[in-house]
């Protein structure tokens, strides 16, 4: 019985009666299906001259034996199509695509029009700045002007040479990335015009690099800004603007100046907002350059400071930043021109970033010093009276350099390592003394109810205690908290 059905199955397989193939079979030919019919997806489409589309061709129905198809063209000086549907444009005009079965039974078109492209406008374009030096981390946006004005909103194309170290988006906000220099590049996506902005990126520093100055502006209703170089490059460039509230509404471009590094700079009470004039009280001469009430202060002793009993320790301890919980964090009373410059002239966006005055626990970072000068250190009592030097800008002849591989043979005013503290003397009750022979730099860290800390002395940077009531300038560090 097994060995007749075995036999049985295998004459079923051979006479065919069981099949694998495809689709319907009469005997041993498969049943050829027909094309009913063939469809474009588009029947009209327009192009400019060099631009080119892909036509989609549908036959029915979906089981039909030949799918192949036969594209031409109308006129293929104006448009060609290849074998896969795509249509290239070359000039004006109209063609007709035709795509048709292989028997030539059913067909369909699509009329493409073809336009020669509109002339583009090559708008020139112009960047508000050529040159921008930043701190890793910082960042400045860019603003483009297209001329002749397009009326209609123009697309820029922004690009970086190098995007390790700076990069842009498509607002033109560019963001130091790593120390080097790149060029940003915008150019309308149209045209062949473009602009440039150099930038150069400095690597992040803690320290500020120069003490404070006092920038006079008239167009700003404090009458100007109290500011310090950022990076090294702000020693020797200039032509570099911040953009500063007025105090009505408005805001101003202030142009900067070069700061050297050994700037004297002005001098402050520890706690005070009011910046003291290094040139002391005369007839011609202010003794108050800025205070925030904008009171003209003509007695010394009226400048007001947190000096007494009362105002004193605010920190957590004798070194550390006795403005940290100061009017509830804020650091500064603007209402009685109180508290730390640093944290008020941040708030006021007259330099770039969060700063803060350094304290007693940030010397660590500035473990090595030089001292330059070394014909002496010349008393000199107060600066030359000459018109910037009531600013501040006055560069003693002497000084130290603290912080990194230093020498002597470094430029005071521009270091290639590490900062410049000049001998800038000081403020007492008789005016500016030891200009050239001492220099102090306030610290946030008090010692007692009436005395800080401050750095510096004769040649040796110590770190002694003073009275508050004395004008020393400020050195301010990075708030990173």
């Amino acid at each position: 019985m097994t060995r007749r059905l075995f036999f049985i199955i295998c004459m079923f397989v051979a006479t065919g009666l069981f099949s694998c193939g495809e689709g319907p079979v009469d005997g041993d030919t498969p049943i050829e299906v027909p094309v009913e019919g063939i469809s474009l997806d588009r029947d009209d489409v327009t192009l400019f001259s060099g631009e080119s589309v892909t036509l989609e061709a549908t036959i029915s129905p979906e089981d039909a034996t030949d799918k192949t198809v036969v594209w031409t063209s109308t006129n293929d000086d104006i448009a060609t199509i290849n074998g896969l549907g795509k249509v290239i444009t070359f000039t004006a005009g109209e063609v007709t695509i035709t795509v048709s079965s292989a028997d030539g039974k059913h067909s369909a078109t699509c009329v493409v029009v073809v336009e020669d492209r509109p002339a583009a406008v090559d708008h020139a374009i112009e960047l508000d700045k050529e040159y921008v030096s930043l701190v890793v981390g910082n960042d400045e946006t860019l603003v483009a002007t297209i001329i002749p004005s397009a009326g209609a909103e123009i697309d820029l194309d922004w690009e970086s040479t190098d995007r390790t170290v700076v990069s842009v988006d498509g607002e033109g906000r560019v963001r130091a990335m790593a120390e080097g220099e790149a060029t940003i590049i915008a150019r309308p996506a149209s045209g062949n015009s473009y602009a440039t902005c150099r930038v150069k990126v400095w690597p992040r520093e803690n320290w500020g690099r120069s003490n404070l100055v006092w920038i006079p502006d008239e167009r700003l209703e404090s009458g100007g800004i109290l500011t310090f170089a950022v990076t090294p490059g702000d020693h020797f460039d200039t032509g570099g603007v911040l953009a500063v509230e007025s105090g009505d509404g408005t805001t101003v471009d202030v142009a900067l100046p070069a700061i050297p590094a050994n700037v004297q700079g002005v001098f402050f009470k520890w706690g005070s907002l009011v910046a003291v004039c290094p040139l002391g009280k005369s007839a011609t001469l202010p003794l108050t350059l800025f205070s925030p009430t904008g009171s003209d202060y003509d007695n010394y002793n009226n400048i007001p400071s947190l000096v007494g009993f009362g105002e004193g320790v605010f920190g957590d301890s004798a070194y550390g930043d006795d403005f940290v919980d100061y009017m509830d964090g804020k650091g500064f009373d603007e209402a009685t021109g109180k508290g730390d410059i640093c944290r008020y002239i941040s708030s006021r966006g007259w330099v770039k970033g969060d700063w803060r005055m350094p304290t007693h626990a940030d010397l660590g970072e500035l473990p090595n010093y030089v001292v330059w000068g070394d014909d002496g250190w010349k008393d000199i009592g107060a600066a030359p009276n000459e018109a910037n030097n009531i600013n501040g800008f006055y560069q003693p002849l002497s000084g130290y350099f603290l912080g990194g591989d230093v020498s002597r043979q470094d430029d005071p005013g521009d270091p290639a390592h590490g900062y410049s503290f000049s001998a800038s003397g000081y403020h007492g009750n008789g005016g500016v003394q030891h200009t050239g022979y001492r220099g102090f730099i306030w610290l946030a860290s008090s010692s007692g109810v009436e005395y800080a800390f401050c750095m510096g002395g004769n040649k040796i940077p110590d770190t002694p205690y003073q009275p508050r009531e004395a004008g020393f300038s400020i050195r301010c560090v990075r708030d990173n908290d």
